[in-house]
């Protein structure tokens, strides 16, 4: 009650609509993170029901609340370093890890944060349906969209897709070209965007992500439906464009890394580098490559990618 005093806001209890039956509580309060008085978005679900993305969904309420409603310059979350499952919940509600501190209790406390500017550069879907805005690949395949209209949702949210330019097509056909010659009359398939592709798949169509990279490379043909992809990729890779911002390549990031993408490319033309990402459930290991480098493919044993032709289309 402090905080509803002192600050207008603090602790919702979280209820399930079917059944009124009080299952947590979240909201915002006041918390002391390293010195300074910040407001935090607290979630506590009981363990009966954890695992559902009841905490997700009342984080994400707070969040939206904090930014649209009391127009907050920025939010934070923290937890006990070992606390995997709120870190995530952080993740989902776009927040990123900003600090690691040191305190008696935890140990290790890990701090999250988001900014009302990074909130407003989620581009949100607005369309004529209505689910407390947690887009599925069921709501996905009804939406009717205008030509060249594309959408990516992840964790739930839809977000805008910015027409790709002449530079980004033709690095995208080149490497396509080299990744198709080699796979040629081999097991994976190759497919270029758009191709859509349901990095945790169910077959009720409830999955809540489904992306378009540049490129993805599909090897177990139990994963390859007429729609799209069934689930993670082997490899997948993005080719950064000047719409591309910081947060959504860290979303992304996360997502192929949490649905078990093996190997994770992403071009950067402007400076004509590219960076691989190996993944191994929650660790990975990264190495750079240059505009003259031959790049080897980790899951495709024997084909190594030619940068330099490759990054010569970024400039005609």
């Amino acid at each position: 009650m402090e905080n509803y005093s002192n600050y207008g806001f603090g602790l919702w209890g979280v209820v399930l609509r079917e059944c009124n039956f009080l299952i947590g509580d979240c909201g915002l309060t006041m918390q002391n993170i390293n010195g300074s008085l910040e407001p935090e978005i607290g979630y506590h679900i009981n363990r009966k029901y954890t695992g559902k993305g009841y905490a997700t969904e009342a984080a994400r309420a707070c969040r939206n609340y904090a930014f649209d409603i009391l127009k907050l310059p920025k939010l934070y979350s923290y937890m006990k370093y070992t606390n995997i499952a709120s870190a995530k919940v952080a993740e989902k509600n776009g927040m990123k890890l900003v600090n690691e501190l040191k305190d008696e209790k935890n140990g290790i406390t890990k701090v999250y944060a988001i900014t009302i500017e990074e909130y407003k550069s989620m581009v949100y879907f607005e369309a004529p349906y209505t689910n407390n805005g947690h887009w599925t690949y069921a709501d996905y395949k009804a939406w009717e969209l205008k030509p060249r209209e594309r959408y990516e949702i992840i964790h739930g949210y839809a977000y805008a897709m910015s027409a790709p330019n002449a530079f980004h097509q033709a690095m995208l056909t080149e490497m396509v070209r080299q990744f198709a010659n080699f796979l040629t009359g081999k097991p994976c398939r190759v497919y270029p965007a758009p191709y859509d592709v349901r990095l945790f798949y169910e077959e009720d169509e409830s999955d809540d992500t489904v992306v378009q990279p540049d490129i993805s490379v599909v090897c177990d043909p139990k994963k390859r439906g007429r729609e799209g992809c069934r689930g993670a990729p082997d490899l997948v890779v993005e080719i950064l464009s000047p719409s591309n911002t910081a947060i959504e390549m860290q979303r992304k990031f996360e997502a192929y890394r949490d649905a078990g993408v093996a190997e994770y490319w992403v071009l950067n033309s402007e400076h004509k580098k590219l960076t691989v990402y190996l993944f191994e459930g929650e660790k990975f290991v990264s190495r750079t490559y240059g505009e003259k480098d031959a790049a080897p493919v980790s899951v495709l044993q024997g084909l190594t990618v030619e940068l330099a032709s490759v990054f010569a289309e970024a400039s005609i």
